[in-house]
């Protein structure tokens, strides 16, 4: 309309638009590259920074140099030295550890053990999957409590995936719903919580 063209031509005239360019596809698979890493990079720093925490709680302290030191093979080599008494806090050590690492944690391989591989690597896939999700989004400035709802959401899906022959059912009979999502949970998630999310969205 009239109102519409007077603004555009105002625009125009004092150059108050900016040029904006249309990506391609390469472009833009490097821009997520891009995303992704500042993402990883993010939650590995998140995780580093909870193990050093929860050390500190415990009043364990590194003991040959301050935080330049922190991150060497000695300061993992350290790492492996400690012990706990108690049994909570070894394993609250050992899933802080494996964020770190990046790695399985014991819990997780011992709840796997003797699984089928293909419910593993599905598991796996999920797993992968959600945590990428989630920190992404968190990475974009999204609410963490509305980027774990997401989450929660997504793992969901890949439980629907389970029940409805994207795994074949003779691989999951005998395992009881919970059991399911427990398996779908290698991002550590308590129970409490995944059955509080899975009440929301199932």
């Amino acid at each position: 309309d009239k109102i519409d063209a007077r603004g555009l031509a105002l625009h125009l005239a004092h150059h108050t638009y900016k040029a904006v360019t249309v990506l391609s596809p390469e472009l833009e698979a490097i821009k997520e590259l891009t995303r992704t890493r500042a993402a990883v990079v993010k939650a590995q720093k998140r995780a580093k920074q909870n193990l050093l925490s929860f050390l500190l709680r415990k009043g364990m302290v590194y003991p040959y140099g301050g935080r330049a030191k922190y991150w060497t093979q000695k300061f993992f080599a350290w790492l492996k030295t400690l012990e706990f008494t108690n049994a909570i806090d070894r394993y609250s050590f050992d899933e802080y550890y494996s964020q770190v690492c990046g790695k399985k944690s014991q819990r997780l391989l011992a709840r796997q053990k003797d699984m089928d591989p293909l419910v593993i690597a599905y598991a796996d896939k999920a797993t992968e999957r959600i945590k990428r999700k989630r920190s992404a989004m968190i990475f974009r400035g999204v609410n963490v409590n509305k980027a774990t709802t997401a989450a929660a959401r997504e793992m969901a899906c890949f439980i629907w995936g389970m029940m409805t022959n994207q795994q074949p059912r003779s691989k999951l009979r005998g395992m009881s719903f919970m059991q399911r999502i427990r398996l779908l949970a290698g991002f550590n998630t308590p129970t409490n919580t995944i059955k509080h999310h899975a009440r929301c969205v199932l």
